[in-house]
């Protein structure tokens, strides 16, 4: 198993997975030279900040007091603006040796980037794990109380990058409900039970026959079971293809899935293949869309003298 980090972006470039008969799948999307992430509008790979998800209408208040942030979605703030953590370079900041699977980068987000209040000092680290996962860990502090949520935007087929289409595998995400939302994609404060709905995914579910019904897609935030801050299972996806499965386990409290539907196959990537819509997944594990505007969400808020703390981890394994 084999990960390919670019500092530009934090991008996770290629994650190259042993499938069940020993041949290297590269099971993300994306480019296949660091030049031509310079414009990557579908942010593949990318790490997302200062805030993942929505921003509705651009807008938030804190102590009393009101900030504007870039609009990049219509009236709307969209994974950071207009210029977010995935079109900045990062520093790596610890390479690895011979014994250490990991790479940490470290990027200085100044205090007014994309309309944010506070200096924000934020880390991610990759680890590749021997018994075949991906572990991302997230930290970050900052001077001045500010809204903060980071993820990862890689778009997963267990197919092998070039495959096409996701409407043979299935996936699964073990969420009671799901975050309510208008016509723009922001949350209106409800959670519905997806008991009942075609968004009930806490089974094995076949792509195929999901987006025969749901045309658009799937791009909907999922609350997970609380776990007081230890690692739960987030989703779950498999390909009859290759044999793989793969399990998304997390500490963040939501995971956003979203089956690429805005691709249409209008920029070549990875050995030319033009990506059309539905031929990925991602599970973005985040705090809550639009938190800072909703009070009876969980505070997404990260004050001085605290520290910014989450894990992801991307399981792979093959049918014995």
């Amino acid at each position: 198993m084999t990960a390919t980090i670019l500092p530009y972006g934090a991008i996770l470039m290629s994650l190259v997975v042993p499938d069940g008969k020993g041949n290297l799948i590269d099971v993300v999307l994306g480019y296949d030279t660091p030049k031509e992430y310079s414009h990557n509008p579908a942010c593949f790979g990318a790490t997302i900040g200062r805030y993942a998800n929505r921003i509705g209408n651009g807008v938030f208040r804190l102590a009393g007091k009101s900030y504007s942030l870039a609009r990049n979605e219509g009236n709307h703030h969209l994974h950071g603006g207009k210029r977010g953590f995935d079109q900045v370079p990062w520093i790596v900041d610890v390479l690895p040796t011979k014994n250490d699977q990991r790479i940490r980068l470290l990027y200085q987000s100044k205090a007014g980037e994309e309309g944010y209040p506070g200096n924000a000092t934020c880390a991610v680290t990759y680890s590749v794990t021997d018994l075949g996962g991906l572990t991302i860990e997230y930290w970050a502090e900052t001077d001045h109380a500010t809204p903060i949520s980071l993820t990862n935007h890689s778009f997963f087929n267990l197919a092998g990058n070039r495959q096409g289409s996701i409407s043979d595998q299935h996936i699964a995400v073990p969420a009671n409900v799901f975050l309510d939302t208008d016509e723009d994609k922001i949350p209106t404060g409800k959670l519905l039970p997806v008991n009942g709905t075609i968004l009930d995914l806490r089974r094995p579910t076949h792509l195929g026959s999901l987006l025969e019904q749901l045309p658009e897609g799937l791009d909907h935030g999922y609350v997970l079971p609380v776990s007081q801050g230890s690692l739960r299972l987030a989703g779950e996806a498999f390909s009859p293809i290759t044999g793989l499965t793969m399990e998304v386990f997390t500490t963040y409290p939501t995971v956003h899935v979203y089956t690429a539907n805005h691709l249409d196959g209008s920029t070549p990537g990875k050995a030319g293949v033009r990506y059309p819509a539905h031929a990925a997944y991602c599970f973005e594990t985040q705090n809550y869309s639009d938190a800072p505007n909703h009070p009876e969400f969980p505070s997404a808020i990260l004050y001085p003298h605290q520290e910014y703390n989450h894990r992801t981890v991307f399981q792979f394994r093959t049918a014995s």
